[in-house]
């Protein structure tokens, strides 16, 4: 074992380190700095809007216990604690984790790097040339434009978090041949890599991962024997037994009947595995030019079967050569051989046959890219070495050259990177985007016309609607968001209609339940509001306005004593959100209910608790000044003094 005085000597001095961590800190914050602007997108509503009760009021943990990625769930739960539903706390904790991933990353590869020099060379420069090596390739990969849909988009922090733990099990790997092999170590890897599994399914690479860095760039570490080696590989493979086990391996058992099943992401499709196969041959040549040429960015896009074509020519040349090329490589003991299939594996479990629900992902390439980010920076400094032991350039010469070309592309990158994400920040961006490639895309016609219902242009949202309905007069969402733009022009009745025909399709849907309560109420259809408010009650027992709406329609009809029941309960529900906006109208609701039963000292206390919620002054003269009224009524007829006197 070698002594940890001498090992930190090799390693390079702490503050390079620091130095380095700075720099991929402040240039992710210059990428990202439009990120905490943008709103929620897409997955982030069902996964985490729909969910605002039971994430911000913490009732139900089930769901973060039986998620397919409790890891991620958690951090919902906890950005849910600290911001509610504001989206700019939850871009910041998405930032947060890429600054994470970026130096566990800048560690791994710096510490791995300086295993292999170690074996040439023996002094200090070793461990500074390490330190190159890891901050040009951290550097570069932290802020590749690819990256913006992993980090603006707030459901996809799951593929950070993965490979957050991903890449700390593979630093305790290098760790454990730096140190000799200690076998507890072999837990550490377990613990890592099962926290990277939980986070998202598609860490079932990381066996895989661990047999490459080990076989393929350690193996030939002077540290160690190799009969030492079986339980870190044991630790790491027994990682998929976590997957099997829990509900992160949903993908692994299809109840749905349908031709294909899973997801490492998303649930099910109508691919098989084998159409699946084949688009994956031309989804290959799409990824390698977003890598190298991030120009067309896109949240989705089109989601075609395989066929054999000569079009999945390239794409299976570019993957059997480039797995001959590794494997050829692996053989001939060249760590950038191991690195190239680690490149494949880390798309294996998305990207092979298990027919995942989108072709072509941009944040799938989270994790492979930094294999690229590795072969790069081994390729500047390997270029660098050859010409400078050709002595055709002077060191100093070189250095400036290598320098200015890793400055040059780090701010291409940031400056792409800033712009993708000023994308997410205007929202219709997004979706006018996809349309210009695919002028088809149901999904992007859909959510561009709730973005236009944002923006108060329900004459263009229902026009964009109208073409999806004459297309697909089964999409409920296009009804959908068709009824809101026509209650936006005041036309409730033909709102109604649209309403109807997404009931059809989506008989459970609170939200369209919650607008046909809406429109039937301001048609006076009392009955029919009411029986449509109460089915959002039942299947959303914290929706607090739907529960109040219902209250004041039972006092119109008369029946005071339920609509203080569903008073209560949105009291409660409030206090669970902590919504002091929402908690305010419960309490002055009933106040209201208190003050018609007579309920004197009780309707005092519910008006001088309500203006504890309440920051708009003029409100607050309103409720006390009914709060005074109720004090008096209550000291006329003898009733106990409030508890707030």
């Amino acid at each position: 074992m070698p002594s940890l005085v001498e090992d930190k000597l090799k390693l390079g001095s702490l503050p390079g380190i620091v130095a380095a961590s700075v720099v991929f800190i402040a240039a992710i914050l210059v990428a990202w700095r439009a990120a905490p602007d943008a709103g929620f997108v897409l997955d982030d509503y069902p996964v985490i809007v729909d969910r605002e009760a039971r994430i911000v009021g913490l009732k139900g943990w089930d769901w973060v216990i039986e998620s397919d990625r409790p890891v991620s769930a958690l951090t919902f739960a906890l950005d849910g604690q600290l911001y509610g539903m504001d989206p700019q706390g939850w871009h910041w904790s998405n930032i947060l984790i890429h600054i994470l991933v970026t130096l566990a990353f800048f560690e791994l590869v710096r510490r791995t790097a300086f295993l292999c020099l170690g074996r040439e060379r023996h002094d200090e420069a070793a461990g500074s040339l390490a330190l190159v090596v890891g901050f040009i390739a951290a550097l570069l990969w932290s802020v590749h434009p690819l990256h913006t849909e992993t980090v603006t988009y707030v459901v996809q922090r799951s593929e950070g978090l993965a490979a957050l733990f991903l890449f700390l099990g593979l630093l305790s790997v290098v760790i454990w041949r730096q140190f000799g092999h200690p076998i507890w170590m072999a837990l550490v890897v377990f613990v890592f890599g099962s926290l990277a599994i939980l986070s998202k399914a598609n860490a079932a690479c990381f066996p895989i991962l661990v047999l490459l860095l080990d076989f393929g760039i350690l193996r030939h570490s002077k540290i160690g024997a190799r009969s030492a080696r079986w339980p870190i590989h044991c630790g790491a493979w027994l990682v998929l037994l976590v997957l099997v086990l829990t509900p992160a391996g949903f993908f692994l058992r299809s109840d749905s009947g349908e031709p294909s099943g899973a997801g490492v992401g998303f649930g099910v499709t109508s691919q098989t595995p084998w159409t699946y196969a084949l688009a994956q041959m031309e989804a290959w040549i799409v990824y390698l030019g977003l890598i190298f040429w991030p120009s067309e960015l896109l949240i989705d896009r089109p989601d075609e079967p395989g066929a054999i074509s000569w079009k999945l020519l390239p794409g299976f040349l570019f993957l059997l050569c480039g797995i001959g090329i590794g494997l050829l490589a692996f053989k001939q003991a060249r760590w950038w051989g191991a690195v190239l299939l680690m490149f494949f594996a880390a798309l294996l479990p998305s990207s092979s046959v298990v027919p995942v629900k989108d072709i072509v992902v941009e944040h799938r390439l989270y994790l492979p890219t930094a294999a690229i980010a590795v072969l790069v920076s081994g390729a500047i400094i390997g270029l660098a070495s050859l010409l400078i032991t050709s002595r055709r350039f002077s060191f100093t010469a070189v250095t400036v050259g290598a320098s200015i070309l890793v400055f040059t592309l780090a701010v291409a990158e940031i400056w792409r990177t800033h712009v993708r994400n000023l994308d997410y920040v205007e929202g219709d961006a997004l979706w006018i985007q996809i349309l210009d490639a695919d002028s088809s895309s149901e999904l992007a016609q859909v959510n561009l016309g709730a973005v236009l219902l944002s923006q108060n242009k329900p004459d263009e949202a229902y026009a964009l609607m109208q073409d999806v309905i004459a297309v697909n007069g089964m999409n409920a969402v296009a009804h959908m968001n068709a009824a809101l733009a026509l209650i936006q022009m005041e036309q409730p009745i033909a709102a109604l209609e649209h309403l109807r025909m997404a009931e059809r399709t989506r008989p459970n849907d609170t939200t369209v339940h919650s607008a046909m309560g809406d429109v039937h109420r301001e048609l006076g259809n009392t009955q029919q509001a009411m029986y449509h408010y109460t089915m959002v009650v039942e299947r959303s027992p914290q929706d607090v306005q739907t529960m109040l709406a219902l209250a004041n329609m039972l006092i119109e009809e008369g029946d005071l004593e339920e609509a203080v029941a569903f008073q209560d309960q949105a009291i409660q529900a409030a206090r669970d959100l902590d919504n002091d906006q929402l908690l305010h109208s419960s309490l002055f609701n009933r106040a209201n209910s208190a003050f018609q039963l007579r309920e004197w000292a009780e309707a005092a206390d519910y008006y001088r608790e309500s203006v504890d919620y309440t920051e708009d002054a003029d409100r607050q003269d309103l409720v006390l000044h009914w709060y005074g009224v109720a004090q008096e009524r209550a000291a006329q007829s003898g009733e106990e003094n409030s508890l707030y006197e």
